[in-house]
């Protein structure tokens, strides 16, 4: 191609073919230090090898790189050396690759029993519950069966330890006198009132005594039109 057909061809962006033939890219081994130059060094992660790995005893292998040089891969623990694991070397991988199976063994064992010992609190703290649930409720069921609104007023410090006790009621009592103790009473035992560290007890105490009231209250209300 003469000067002024490359010039010209230049200025459109076309570029001659190098006259040089460019090589294929190769891989090349680690750059480490072969085995006769320092036997203790290991190659770096797992060199590439076009030859496929000789399978060993341990979880070893034997990798030939393409320039003839040897090296030794552990498969479990990625561990590479260029010296051939034999005797004490094997015999401490394999203890190694031993103890480190023995501990996460024991640790998925922690974890199952720590599972197994919250799961059965759990069912326990639940049936504990139930029991004392069905407890209260029977307790308050038998103090507020066939009572009126006035009777349960006057008695609610039976079952419920603290409740104010109003002057004594009857069934003659005033409408305002009943509303104004029903209204004390209920908020004094209302489930919302109740503090967080109170026991279990009372917090349910709390619930069955405040509904018992609650469906006499209303009982009088529908008879008497209050």
């Amino acid at each position: 191609m003469s000067k002024v057909t490359a010039k010209a061809a230049a200025s459109n962006g076309f570029k001659p073919a190098s006259r040089h033939r460019q090589e294929p890219a190769t891989s090349k081994p680690p750059a480490n230090p072969s085995p006769a130059q320092s036997p203790d060094s290991a190659p770096t992660g797992q060199p590439k090898s076009s030859s496929p790995a000789k399978q060993m005893t341990g979880g070893w292998e034997e990798v030939k790189l393409d320039d003839g040089r040897v090296y030794y891969y552990h498969r479990l623990t990625r561990a590479s050396r260029w010296d051939k694991p034999e005797g004490a070397v094997a015999d401490a991988m394999e203890q190694r690759i031993q103890d480190q199976e023995r501990q996460k063994q024991a640790a998925v064992e922690e974890r199952r029993r720590k599972r197994e010992v919250e799961k059965q609190a759990k069912d326990e703290e639940a049936k504990a519950r139930d029991n004392l649930t069905h407890s209260v409720g029977e307790e308050v069921k038998a103090w507020a069966e066939g009572k009126s609104i006035h009777q349960l007023l006057n008695e609610l410090d039976v079952v419920f330890e603290g409740a104010p006790t109003p002057n004594l009621l009857t069934a003659n009592s005033s409408a305002p006198e009943i509303k104004r103790a029903y209204l004390k009473a209920i908020r004094f035992c209302h489930p919302d009132k109740i503090g967080r560290d109170a026991t279990m007890k009372r917090k349910l105490l709390s619930q069955a005594v405040f509904g018992a009231v609650n469906a006499a209250y209303e009982r009088r209300k529908r008879v008497e039109n209050m």
